[in-house]
């Protein structure tokens, strides 16, 4: 413990002294290196969907403007539009080239992350799973929603008996039963969860949707966002067939498009680890027109190395400007 806040010190030190500024010097060939940025939510911690072990919430609102501050200040932020170009052989990117992402739609995008990327001249990507835009809600909230609030001081589920007597207690059973439907048959798992939540708390089940509707992604695709397609229902799409992970990205692509009125052939993976993605998904994306599919291997991308079907993307995890700025360095890539 004691170590960690003499490390910390270290680095806001390195911060305020601009010596991670100075750590930036590129290494590598202008056009090659560039970092994607996966969030998920910007949110206060108080928030109450952020407070799970599922919990997506990648940065504080002030956390965030300062990362984009940042970002606009001493790095080259660029669209999707660029990455594609320059990844057929067009423009190449400039040095310390960033691209932020964003997963899912939830509200928070309007009206929290878009802002602030605008305040700083900053094109984000916003990757939705189409079934959900503005009348859904996810199954991971809606379960975290259930177990939350019921009034039960037990349930007999799928996997067994759970106490609930606790918030600990609800906690760990929200991390099995999500853990269970990330692992096991995407329709037979959520079914599951269906049923579960109708059983311990209907109402809890019939929550107020906090992702985006279509007007609403259609005014942030003409104020500069990119809309691209996640899927349409959001499953691992390792867990199931071929042919239906293919009408997953099919459909949602086509939703976009008739939706927004372009969709640019990008995809990003449902989960993204290692586990959900494969070479057969690959070259599936390559037959159904994508160029490029992002998933959450957590480091820096090399645009004439990587594999596009396989393309890293790096989480923020709540960091302190100083951790954000130094994951962002020459001295921290050459470690991946």
């Amino acid at each position: 413990m004691k170590m960690r806040r003499v490390k910390n010190l270290l680095l806001d030190t390195a911060e305020r002294s601009s010596l991670l500024k100075l750590a930036q010097i590129p290494r590598y060939e202008t056009g090659n290196h560039l970092f994607v940025l996966a969030y998920h939510r910007v949110a206060e911690a108080g928030d109450p969907l952020s407070n799970r072990l599922y919990d997506l919430v990648s940065a504080t609102p002030r956390q965030f403007d300062e990362q984009m501050r940042l970002l606009s200040t001493c790095f080259h932020p660029v669209s999707a539009e660029d990455v594609l170009n320059a990844l057929n052989g067009g423009k190449p990117l400039p040095a310390q080239t960033v691209l932020v992402t964003v997963d899912d739609g939830y509200r928070d995008f309007k009206e929290t992350i878009f802002p602030i990327t605008q305040k700083y001249g900053i094109h984000p990507v916003l990757f939705v799973p189409t079934a959900y835009v503005g009348d859904g809600v996810f199954w991971w909230d809606r379960l975290f929603n259930a177990i939350a609030s019921t009034n039960l001081k037990e349930v007999d589920t799928v996997l067994g008996r759970f106490s609930l007597h606790d918030d600990a207690a609800r906690l760990v059973a929200f991390d099995a039963l999500a853990n269970h439907v990330r692992m096991q048959s995407f329709e037979k798992a959520r079914g599951d969860i269906e049923q579960l939540c109708d059983m311990i708390t209907p109402d809890s089940c019939r929550n107020i949707p906090h992702t985006l509707n279509w007007d609403e992604l259609r005014a942030l695709s003409a104020g500069g966002a990119t809309i691209a397609p996640h899927t349409h229902n959001h499953p691992i799409l390792t867990h199931i067939p071929i042919e239906k992970a293919r009408d997953e990205v099919r459909i949602s692509r086509v939703t976009i498009k008739q939706q927004i009125g372009q969709s640019l052939p990008i995809f990003a993976y449902p989960d993204g680890r290692d586990h959900a993605v494969s070479k057969d998904l690959s070259l599936m994306l390559k037959e159904e027109g994508i160029q490029m599919a992002f998933t959450m291997s957590d480091r820096i991308s090399r645009l004439k190395q990587d594999d596009p079907y396989l393309f890293p993307r790096m989480t923020p995890y709540s960091a302190n400007l100083a951790r954000f700025h130094l994951r962002l360095t020459a001295l921290y890539a050459s470690r991946n």
